[in-house]
């Protein structure tokens, strides 16, 4: 830009004005320190600590449009991490600016659909939140992108309400990261397979390569000698792990190696 045949390059100066200030100043932050500011939580999530985790959004969304992955996942791990605090949920307008400002399938757009279905499933109107019903219901009407990103999640659930729904904190922060196809370099916050789930893979990939296998719970117990709990986690961890594909119908687990 600043020594090809661009204005940026007689000037010196280049203008990219649909970027937020704020995001910029955090982006020139982190590029001459190698890293980001930690975020201080306070008492009582004062106004302070809510602008701040509005940059951090902000600075995703922009490094997301340049396409800077490693600055991605460092932010969307301080968001992640931020909301494994029991008293700390993402606000309205953060779920509003996430679905403004990213693509489909970004990593933002899962952590945010995620607690979308947190919130939805464990509040209700039985006292006053700021998640009432007419008010998510706006903002689901608000953001088309966000119903389907919550129906992807909600598919198949017979009165089962995934893990990493009802507990948002519980998911493997690589859940959200940009791997290449390689998974190079490797994260360091990638956690390795448990040995029950490499069993389980295992099973999946001898007995049935190059296709997809219908498995009930019952049977997956049986095989792994594990309970209905046991094995539903070990299908959350290699879900996780972007292993397999599943679903839940009635009492059959529908398992497909990806």
């Amino acid at each position: 830009m600043f020594t090809g045949a661009f204005k940026e390059a007689s000037s010196n100066e280049a203008h990219f004005p649909e970027d937020d200030i704020d995001a910029w100043e955090l982006l020139v932050q982190w590029l001459y320190q190698g890293r980001l500011t930690p975020l201080i939580l306070s008492p009582n999530r004062d106004k302070t600590e809510i602008v701040a985790l509005e940059k951090r959004v902000k600075l995703y969304c922009l490094a997301e449009t340049y396409g800077i992955t490693q600055l991605m996942d460092s932010t969307i791990d301080t968001l992640a991490q931020i909301y494994k605090v029991r008293t700390r949920t993402p606000d309205l307008s953060t779920f509003r600016y996430a679905y403004a400002h990213t693509l489909e399938q970004s990593p933002l757009r899962a952590l945010m659909s995620r607690w979308f279905y947190h919130l939805l499933v464990t509040r209700d109107d039985a006292r006053q939140t700021r998640y009432g019903t007419e008010t998510m219901f706006g903002l689901a009407m608000e953001q088309p992108d966000l119903v389907h990103d919550l129906f992807e999640l909600m598919r198949g659930q017979m009165a089962t309400v995934p893990p990493g729904v009802m507990d948002p904190g519980s998911v493997d922060l690589c859940t959200y990261h940009q791997h290449t196809l390689l998974d190079e370099p490797v994260c360091p916050n990638k956690k390795p397979m448990s040995a029950d789930a490499t069993k389980l893979l295992k099973l999946m990939v001898d007995t049935f390569p190059n296709s997809k296998k219908r498995f009930t719970v019952e049977s997956l117990c049986r095989r792994l000698s594990l309970d209905k709990r046991a094995t539903l986690a070990l299908v959350q961890e290699l879900t996780d792990l972007k292993k397999v594909m599943w679903t839940v119908s009635g009492t059959e687990t529908v398992l497909e190696c990806l």
